[in-house]
């Protein structure tokens, strides 16, 4: 069995697809990180990524959007 599982992670995010967003764009600040050279690590960027998410480490600000903008978005 894979850790962190992914009902684990579903427990800390409450949301599947904010859970996918979170560790890629996560993973994306890592390779970046690693290519600069401030960041050596030998696992993946994927797997950093989902373990700092089970860690509490990683949080998701969602934005809070005016009735007007949800109005324009319909």
């Amino acid at each position: 069995m894979l850790y962190p599982s992914i009902n684990d992670l579903l427990d800390i995010m409450e949301n599947r697809y904010y859970l996918v967003i979170a560790v890629s764009k996560r993973a994306r600040q890592i390779i970046d990180e690693q290519r600069e050279g401030t960041m050596d690590s030998d696992d993946k960027p994927v797997n950093i990524a989902t373990n700092e998410v089970a860690a509490h480490k990683i949080v998701v600000e969602k934005p809070e959007l005016e009735m007007g903008e949800l109005q324009d978005q319909l």
